[in-house]
């Protein structure tokens, strides 16, 4: 019998060995042979990805070498099932497998996939995240899943008529009704699967992926007709998946230019207008045609990708002119990459821009936990703000909170970056509130300087017309600009915990009897009791939504209010 070195090893030990030495052939096959001998599926899963690392097909490997059996051989790398050849907006090709001359070695039968050198490139880094996060979709379960579990929104493709043909459906009370065509979509579990067969996931705890992702959508009017404008919408996950199965990651980083590319000759084929010039209502036959036309573009093998289905009914507040927004496809930050990528290209990027990517290092690090001295510095009288927020109790900030304050606003006026962690419950958001009062406080100070109110304005040159009235726009001084805070997080919740709870009643001290500011708008846009219009929850679409519904019904009821006085002075 072989002799089993790794005999004693328990799974856990074996699990972090091929971690430290994956790149080493003779572990990997001693690995594979212990694993061999173990039938419990820990280990079972450690033996697949092992195999994987060193670059055979257990199923295909002929030779019985060392005692290691026919399925578990190592030194032996046969060719795929099928090799994948295929770049951007081309199609793939599948070929027949061919059979090697000899047999390469295991770093020779991923050649195509070495790693090249880490640096701290700008572009390199954004290129890299930029193929993170095309290849990290948004998935869904079940139709109803896109349209926030709302079942009643999904209207099937697969009945004799299409939701907007033979009359079409009626839309809700004040709203506009438009159709969301999702234009087929990708099995996750496939479509990772086949990923996992290229590059190896060496993480303990992988995410399972399930559901699928969205191909593309095409927004309709409640006629059938493409809006006018970003009718379509594609997922970078259809179009990125065959180009990282063909081995050129690097290719991901240009996502942004080909989207244009891909938008633009998808909505050229959609969008056909009638003798009018309107576009015309989408048919089946030409929902099906654009659908195949995108799957052989960006060269994504059938058998991952689902035909369309149905569509998600959506809906928008009869007063405005845009359509709602798109489902969403792709992540949240692949356009402000772009526009990074862009910024780093000409050489435009902003200190914050470096410093937040690691290309601009910090010239000195001081920690206020050992520091007395750089305690003492954030912690002088002039560095603290005129303003605190009045929170319940007027409870002062705690030392190491004040530091933050006192250094976020001294320290960053032009630019910069203070990072402060810490977990659940140990006063982030109490600090932030006492920035923004200080930024408030700031901002009042620069009022004070006018001597006359109208001083902080001047004439837009735009104006709106109400009844047989204009109301005239006017533009905010120079120096009252950029007093502006964004909350920003990759959570929802996390954001409102900030901007939710600022306007809120609860978030001020019950003597702070004559803190109010436009309450009577507070309160309708956060439907509750509040005190003043400070923050507005936005992030996802169905919050901005909101936001502008509730905003634009008031400034056109202030807006009729404003035209019927002037119309009495004038009468």
């Amino acid at each position: 019998m072989p002799p089993r070195p790794l005999i004693q090893k328990g799974v856990a030990e074996l699990e972090k060995l091929f971690d430290q030495k994956r790149d080493d052939p003779n572990f990997l096959k001693i690995l594979i042979a212990e694993l061999a001998e173990r039938t419990v599926p820990r280990a079972q899963e450690l033996k697949r990805r092992a195999i994987q690392a060193a670059g055979t097909n257990p199923k295909t490997t002929p030779q019985h070498r060392n005692g290691i059996r026919n399925e578990d051989a190592t030194a032996a790398a046969v060719a795929p099932a099928v090799r994948v050849m295929a770049t951007p907006l081309q199609q793939v090709t599948i070929e027949p497998p061919s059979q090697p001359e000899k047999e390469p070695t295991p770093a020779a039968s991923r050649s195509l996939l070495q790693r090249p050198p880490i640096t701290n490139n700008a572009a390199d880094v954004l290129s890299t995240w930029t193929a993170m996060e095309v290849l990290s979709p948004p998935s869904f379960r079940k139709p109803e899943d896109l349209a926030g579990g709302d079942r009643s929104r999904i209207a099937q493709l697969d009945k004799p008529d299409l939701p907007w043909e033979s009359g079409g459906e009626r839309s809700r009370p004040n709203q506009k009704l438009y159709y969301q065509i999702i234009l087929g979509s990708v099995d996750m579990e496939a479509a990772v699967s086949a990923l996992l067969q290229v590059y190896t996931d060496s993480r303990t705890e992988r995410p399972s992926a399930r559901g699928e992702a969205v191909l593309a959508t095409i927004m309709v009017d409640r006629e059938g007709r493409p809006v006018e404008a970003d009718a379509v919408a594609i997922s970078s996950f259809g179009w990125g998946m065959p180009v990282a199965l063909a081995g050129h990651l690097r290719d991901l980083g240009t996502w942004s230019q080909i989207e244009r590319r891909l938008t633009e000759e998808l909505g050229q084929r959609v969008v056909a207008e009638d003798d009018e010039g309107r576009p015309k209502p989408l048919t089946r036959n030409a929902i099906e045609a654009a659908y195949r036309w995108l799957v052989a573009k960006i060269g994504i093998d059938s058998r991952f990708t689902k035909a369309p289905v149905f569509a998600v009914r959506s809906y928008q507040y009869f007063r405005l002119q845009d359509p709602p927004e798109s489902i969403l496809l792709n992540s949240f930050f692949l356009e402000d990459l772009a526009r990074a990528q862009a910024l780093a290209a000409d050489g435009k990027a902003t200190g914050n821009f470096n410093r937040y990517i690691g290309a601009t290092k910090p010239k000195a690090r001081r920690n206020l936990m050992t520091d007395n001295r750089a305690i003492a510095d954030a912690l002088e009288p002039a560095k603290f703000p005129l303003g605190s927020w009045p929170g319940a109790g007027r409870h002062p900030l705690a030392m190491l909170q004040q530091c933050v304050v006192n250094l976020g606003l001294h320290d960053l006026k032009t630019d910069g970056i203070v990072a402060v962690n810490g977990p659940p419950g140990t006063g982030k958001t109490t600090l932030l509130r006492d920035v923004v009062a200080a930024i408030v406080t700031k901002r009042a100070e620069l009022l004070c300087s006018f001597s006359d109110p109208k001083d902080a304005f001047s004439p837009s040159g735009q104006k709106l017309k109400r009844g047989n009235s204009f109301i005239h726009l006017y533009k905010l001084h120079d120096k009252l600009r950029g007093h502006e805070i964004i909350v920003a997080s990759s959570n929802n919740k996390a954001v409102e915990n900030v901007s939710a709870e600022l306007p809120g009643m609860g978030a001020i001290a019950a003597d702070a009897t004559e803190l109010r500011y436009f309450k009577t708008v507070s309160d309708a846009l956060l439907a509750r009791d509040s005190w003043g219009v400070i923050a507005a929850v936005l992030g996802n679409a169905r919050n901005r939504n909101d936001f502008r519904q509730t905003s634009g019904g008031m400034r056109m009821s202030a807006s009729s209010a404003i035209c019927s006085r002037q119309a009495a002075t004038r009468s």
